[in-house]
């Protein structure tokens, strides 16, 4: 699936559901939450994760 972000959207909502989910940023920043961590993730940045642990 691919989607944009626009800026200045604030929070997307936290979601958890069985499988595995990977982000890659193609462009610009973002942020990114798995479980209790927060990620900034830049241009060219991947993230990959178990989909049973809140996200958003």
């Amino acid at each position: 699936m691919r989607f944009t972000v626009e800026p200045g959207c604030g929070q997307l909502s936290t979601d958890s559901h069985s499988g595995e989910e990977v982000v890659h940023v193609l462009d610009g920043t973002i942020e990114f939450m798995v479980h209790d961590a927060r990620y900034t993730m830049n241009t060219g940045d991947s993230l990959h994760f178990n989909a049973h642990q809140l996200h958003s």
